[in-house]
């Protein structure tokens, strides 16, 4: 199955470059993710090692933590091949966990470490100038519509706690939906910007178990991002027979023959065989 496109970010300074979970170097610059910004802050926002406070493949994939890195440069790396997949899967700066999920910090929490960020990106592929300034704010204020507290520290959690803990965030990414319905769909039927909204839901509670899973160290990364890949294109493909092949890649904003793979299976690996699972207590 074709992957998705690898992003990182760099900068022209003595700064960076940031992996964000991969490769720092090669590949072709994104267009629209680009921009002025302070690159002190960019790094804040990039620790620890370049993963601005992403746990692979269970709040964001190297899509969510590049946005957050360029979050000073009020741009996305929406050009990437299978971000709209990424964007439906884990939203624009990752899935809020309230810190119940092993190395996740929330994206609120992640800015507020870092003073001097920006405050937005510069919307999705295909989006004009003005209307990616309107989309940045709209955006933004989602993320602070649906901040949540963190959870104390100490308590003893397990996998199905921090997995169910990800459900808080069915409001931001259907919210998150209906902005991108009425910038690159406008004129598609109500039935078909409500199946993408049920679309979204299931994503996200019907992952549950697989997270949970790879919590507790019942399954391996590797074997997690195989199936959440499979599940992910399971769902999608259901997705584009009820709405039209037309409509949905217009709503992820590129074409595409097959839905790409978006959780990278050597990274998942790695990841879940350092420090991925639980240890029993919030990071």
């Amino acid at each position: 199955m074709p992957g998705s496109d690898h992003t990182y970010v760099g900068s022209s300074d003595h700064m960076g470059p940031w992996g964000c979970w991969g490769r720092s170097a090669g590949g072709t610059a994104l267009s629209g993710a680009s921009g002025s910004g302070s690159s002190a802050t960019a790094d804040c926002l990039s620790q620890v090692n370049s993963r601005a406070g992403i746990s692979y493949a269970v709040t964001g994939v190297c899509h969510q933590t590049a946005n957050r890195i360029l979050d000073p440069a009020q741009c996305l790396v929406s050009a990437a091949r299978g971000y709209g997949v990424s964007r439906m899967i884990y939203g624009t700066y990752g899935l809020a966990s309230a810190g119940l999920v092993q190395g996740a910090v929330d994206w609120l929490q992640q800015k507020s470490r870092c003073s001097g960020g920006g405050h937005g990106p510069k919307g999705g592929g295909g989006v004009g100038p003005t209307r990616k300034l309107k989309l940045a704010s709209q955006i933004t204020s989602l993320y602070v519509k649906y901040s949540v507290k963190q959870f104390p520290k100490g308590s003893r959690i397990s996998g199905r706690v921090a997995a169910e803990s990800l459900l808080q965030n069915v409001g931001l990414l259907q919210e998150e939906a209906e902005l991108y319905s009425q910038l690159m769909i406008p004129n598609a039927s109500m039935a078909a910007k409500i199946a993408i909204l049920d679309a979204e839901v299931i994503l996200l509670q019907d992952r549950v178990p697989l997270v949970t899973a790879v919590l507790d160290g019942d399954i391996s990364g590797r074997e997690f991002a195989g199936r959440t890949n499979e599940f992910v294109r399971s769902t999608l493909e259901r997705l584009k027979d009820i709405i039209g092949n037309d409509v949905f890649q217009q709503f992820v904003g590129e074409s595409m023959v097959e839905i790409p793979d978006v959780v990278d299976l050597e990274i998942a690996k790695e990841f879940f065989e350092g420090h991925g699972q639980l240890e029993g207590q919030p990071s």
